[in-house]
């Protein structure tokens, strides 16, 4: 969009659907756009759009295990030297777990990093308790913020057997 922008000022984006080259069915001869419509807008490293992915490899009273996947994009035509940071807050906002991982992505790279944390006496959700955690990801491209997006997320364990059917946290 950038040599159609006219910048300082506001912008109107018009999204039009013609249909008129398409064979209409006998009974419905209408078109249009029936999903939201979104504009990407970032640098040119950034996070796919819900590619932080979270989940509980192991949990008990004492601890859990975090996996964090996120998916990663560089549009340069150069490498670019990337820092993926993620923190994981309680929901009174403090610290639990912080974790950075360094790469390199090549030009027009997609890539999915994963990084563990551990997270101390975990307060696991469920239907009683609905502890809900935060995790903060950002991107940092030649030093600066490039990208970020927050998930909030549940701890629990859930298991599923024949004989005593789904549990969630052991109940």
């Amino acid at each position: 969009l950038n040599d159609f922008l006219r910048y300082g000022v506001d912008n109107e984006i018009r999204v039009q659907v013609r249909n008129n080259n398409m064979t209409n069915s006998r009974w419905y001869t209408g078109s249009g756009i029936y999903r939201d419509v979104y504009l990407l807008e970032s640098g040119m490293s950034y996070l796919v759009p819900e590619g932080v992915q979270i989940r509980c490899e192991s949990t008990d009273e004492d601890y859990a295990v975090l996996k964090i996947d996120t998916e990663i994009k560089n549009r340069e035509h150069t490498a670019a030297e990337l820092k993926l940071k993620n923190t994981v807050r309680d929901a009174d906002g403090q610290i639990v777990a912080e974790e950075e991982t360094a790469a390199v992505l090549f030009d027009q790279e997609e890539r999915t990093l994963t990084q563990r944390v551990t997270v101390e006496a975990p307060r696991l959700w469920s239907a009683e308790t609905p502890e809900l955690y935060t995790c903060e990801t950002t991107l940092y491209a030649d030093g600066a913020e490039a990208d970020s997006q927050t998930v909030r997320f549940g701890i629990r364990k859930l298991s599923l057997d024949a004989k005593r059917g789904l549990r969630i946290n052991g109940e």
